[in-house]
């Protein structure tokens, strides 16, 4: 017996060693299990957080700087005799090779060129604060320059191809006659009210405006009882639109080409009105040689006068371009579009010209505009899904004074055959650069949730706006959730939550088998130890 029970000694002896040694790996293996858990991951994004008040300011290499259009090079020097240049065409005055544009300031003299019957003398520069005109005087030129033709620094106006044609209730507002002019004229003009009507159907009223253009003829050279001028009387709105009455088939058109509104006009219109508006300058500061007393019908004339602004006195720069707002594009359920959140334009004050807007394919702004101004908002819209790689460009073309406004002189004593004299002349520094900057836009991906029912979607009802309450969406109700990604949208910052728990549950399934495992090995040990201990009694 004790023979045999030597013989099987050593496989029990095995049997013991390998179940304690299997218990103490698998415990060991389920505690390093249990280390090793990943914590359960979550990811936060909150559209609506990054990109409140999200300013772009121009990414990188997004900014164009175009070199300036109007490029003055100096040619002459303040004592060089020069000759004012034409252009018949336009008949605009300019020097330095057409760079700088001229305007007259004594409208009683003769035009710097040449004509059939005088020739027109060589002329001399100096700077305008040398001269002897007042520092508000030559800022008001400065101002008016910058804001006439051509360069429109003040975004005062928008160059037309063709004449905006007034209405007939506009005309007969121009047919007003100020009061000293009643006064004058009281037999004809008194209290009368003139209408278009009366040039349609030659009324009585009719009458008394042909009647009076004959009376005022005889204060040619003369003075009206209250002191006017015939040119005083010449250059009021009513006689200018009394004459197209009396004297063209179509009023209405003549009168608006001649002297168009204060906005759109052609560039024919915004050189005349900025010349009118300079010599009334010159009038109401007591400059001899101008009889320009009333602009009131160049109405763009009277808006150059009445303008005031600090000028933009350098370059402008493409990095002053800013967009603030939301550029990403989201999904809208209640019209199956994508918007942004709204834009803002933002560049310095002294930036006054339009923005051109221009977008990709597919997109544009709700309101359908595509020129925006400082602080002008809009938002983009598309009715596809827009590229993830899109941008969009803002530019404009933006003048800046740089250097003091020129005096040009004829040459002394110069005189036409009739003994009348020249005109003195003025040209602003005035230069215009183009600047341009891309700014880039996203796109929220969207996925439409399963088994949305888009009859009962409150999300597509336009009053209420799309909605993120899962306890009111259908797609994304608990019931109908995959275990391993658990979504959550709060409120309408559309902040989406996922719990990864697929790590979770690889570690305790491990765990189980760990310790079934070592219950197994005792089991063996216990077993061993027990069949010894018979054997041994």
């Amino acid at each position: 017996m004790k023979t045999q029970s030597r013989h099987y000694f050593p496989l029990l002896i095995f049997c013991v060693a390998f179940g304690l040694l299997f218990s103490i790996l698998t415990v060991s293996s389920t505690i390093h299990a249990e280390e090793a858990q990943p914590i359960t991951t979550e990811t936060t994004n909150t559209p609506s957080e990054t990109t409140t008040e999200t300013t772009t300011e121009n990414t990188s290499n997004s900014n164009e700087q175009t070199t300036d259009t109007t490029t003055t090079e100096e040619t002459t020097s303040p004592n060089d005799p020069i000759k004012i240049e034409y252009n018949e065409a336009t008949q605009i005055h300019s020097a330095e090779n057409g760079n700088i544009i001229l305007y007259c300031m004594n409208d009683a003299l003769h035009w710097p060129h040449d004509t059939p019957t005088y020739q027109a003398p060589t002329y001399t520069y100096v700077n305008i604060d040398t001269t002897n005109l007042s520092p508000a005087l030559i800022q008001k030129i400065q101002t008016l320059l910058y804001a006439g033709y051509p360069y429109n620094g003040l975004n005062l106006y928008k160059v037309v191809s063709e004449p905006v044609i007034m209405s007939e209730s506009e005309f007969t507002t121009l047919l007003s006659p100020p009061d000293w002019l009643r006064s004058d004229f009281y037999n004809t003009l008194g209290d009368t009210i003139f209408t278009y009507d009366d040039y349609k159907n030659k009324t009585e009223n009719y009458q008394k405006l042909v009647q009076f253009t004959t009376e005022m003829a005889s204060y040619y050279g003369s003075t009206t009882p209250s002191g006017h001028s015939y040119a005083d009387i010449t250059n009021t709105s009513f006689y200018n639109a009394i004459y197209y009455m009396l004297y063209s088939d179509n009023p209405l058109e003549y009168y608006s080409r001649e002297f168009g509104t204060d906005y759109a006009v052609t560039e024919e219109q915004a050189y005349t009105s900025t010349a009118y508006a300079l010599w009334k300058l010159m009038y109401d500061n007591g400059i001899t040689n101008n009889n320009i007393s009333d602009v009131s019908r160049y109405p763009l004339a009277v808006k150059l006068l009445n303008a005031s602004a600090t000028l933009l006195s350098e370059e402008p720069s493409s990095d002053q371009i800013k967009v603030v707002g939301d550029t990403t594009f989201r999904y809208n359920k209640a019209d199956g579009k994508w918007y942004t959140g709204i834009l803002t334009l933002q560049v310095p004050d002294t930036y006054y010209g339009d923005f051109t807007l221009t977008l990709p394919s597919g997109i544009e702004t709700t309101t359908g505009t595509t020129s925006i101004t400082n602080n002008g908002s809009f938002v983009l819209v598309s009715q596809e899904e827009p590229s993830k790689d899109t941008s969009m460009e803002l530019a404009s073309t933006l003048a800046y004074v740089y250097g003091k406004a020129r005096v040009y002189i004829p040459a002394a004593g110069a005189k036409a055959s009739d003994g009348k004299g020249f005109q003195n002349m003025v040209g602003a520094m005035i230069q215009q650069k183009k600047i341009a900057a891309t700014t880039a836009l996203s796109v929220e991906p969207y996925t439409e949730d399963p088994g949305t029912d888009p009859s009962t979607d409150p999300s597509t009802d336009p009053s209420t706006g799309p909605s993120t309450d899962p306890s009111t969406d259908p797609g994304t109700t608990p019931s109908t959730q995959d275990p391993a990604s658990k979504t959550e949208q709060i409120n309408d910052e559309k902040e989406t939550k996922t719990v990864q728990s697929v790590a979770t549950t690889s570690v305790q399934t491990s765990t189980q088998t760990h310790i079934l495992g070592s219950f197994f090995g005792l089991l063996i040990t216990t077993m061993g130890l027990m069949f010894i201990t018979k054997r041994n009694h």
